[in-house]
């Protein structure tokens, strides 16, 4: 048995367990046996993007074999197959990516999606989000040019608001009786004569956004960030393609962020999930860490006393061997994510 009492001494929050990590390094095990790096460069350069409340520009390509692909991942795997659907809030998100994919496949050329994630709901998200794409084609391909704008201006009624106006647009019928129902509703609007996005901006007011997303600056900070990202996961790929073990990956992950963190480029903040740096949750521990407790029972059979000790993980705050911060609980043999010195234990 572990007591609250004890999780509170070391620190950790039970929220954490119902979150997942924004850079999960076992979701790039079928890269790494290709040793291919594309993929994760592309999100860690999307999760410091939407990190800083920038504009993350993605394209969609729709394959002459029907699959819908991002090619900065990958041209094989079709992008539903990137989505988590672990908590109920991923499946209905999960439905939302179908319904944008869809548009791609089934829509003409013109057409606009908008999907709208409020904030709170289930994860309690601190910021909204809103995802806006328009169908182009590029040489003899369809594709989808879009954007996830972070949105920090609005509440949960704003987004009601939102939804309203653009449902006066939309083909279909939509629930709008509650913020948690736009989860998974996509609104699809036929081309409009106008640029799309100075449209939009009229019902979605996010004016930094869309100056960002009209003068091209969006795009601009994306390719850079997308340079910084590739030099960081070139630097730990022997890492990576050492890591066998979920410890070894998280540490990978680790020193990826703080990689980012050099160059001033940080990967959390957002909705995104936690960082490694953060990865020793309590269900972690109960798995890994082993526990001696100690009971003193009264006479009238109540327990006088728990003591509970842990022997296989300590925390560890700075390297021995490097100095720099660690800020993480390690067990014997584990590596610095800095230098890749050893733990020895104590």
């Amino acid at each position: 048995m572990v007591t609250t009492t004890f999780l509170q001494r070391e620190g950790f929050f039970m929220a954490n367990t119902e979150r997942k990590l924004a850079l999960g390094i076992g979701a790039y095990e079928r890269c790494r046996r290709a040793g291919d790096i594309g993929a994760m460069v592309h999100d860690v350069a999307s999760l410091a993007v939407e990190a800083s409340g920038g504009v993350n520009k993605v394209e969609l390509e729709l394959m002459p074999d029907g699959k819908v692909v991002q090619l900065a991942l990958s041209d094989k795997v079709d992008v539903l197959d990137f989505y988590a659907d672990d908590l109920p809030v991923e499946k209905l998100e999960k439905e939302a990516g179908a319904k944008i994919r869809e548009c791609l496949v089934n829509e003409p050329i013109g057409t606009i999606s908008v999907w709208l994630s409020p904030p709170g709901g289930p994860l309690n998200y601190q910021r909204g989000s809103v995802v806006v794409g328009m169908n182009r084609r590029l040489g003899e391909l369809k594709m989808m040019e879009q954007y996830a704008l972070v949105d920090k201006e609005h509440d949960e009624e704003d987004f009601l608001i939102m939804a309203l106006g653009l449902s006066t647009y939309a083909k279909g019928q939509y629930l709008l009786e509650k913020a948690e129902q736009l989860r998974n509703q996509v609104f699809i609007i036929p081309p409009r004569k106008e640029d799309a996005w100075q449209w939009l901006k009229q019902l979605i007011p996010l004016e930094k956004a869309w100056q960002s997303i009209i003068s091209g600056e969006a795009l601009e900070v994306k390719l850079g960030i997308l340079k910084e990202a590739k030099e960081v996961v070139e630097k730990i790929k022997e890492e990576w393609q050492r890591a066998v073990s979920e410890q070894d990956k998280r540490l990978v992950g680790v020193r990826i962020e703080r990689l980012m963190e050099e160059k001033n480029l940080n990967l959390g903040g957002g909705d995104c999930g936690i960082l490694n740096g953060e990865f020793q949750t309590v269900h972690e521990i109960l798995q890994d860490l082993m526990f001696t407790v100690f009971t003193r029972i009264g006479l009238d059979g109540e327990v006088e006393e728990v003591e509970t000790s842990v022997s296989s993980y300590k925390y560890i705050e700075n390297c021995g061997a490097c100095h720099k911060k660690i800020e993480a609980y390690m067990k014997k043999g584990d590596c610095c994510p800095h230098c890749g010195g050893e733990y020895k234990g104590c």
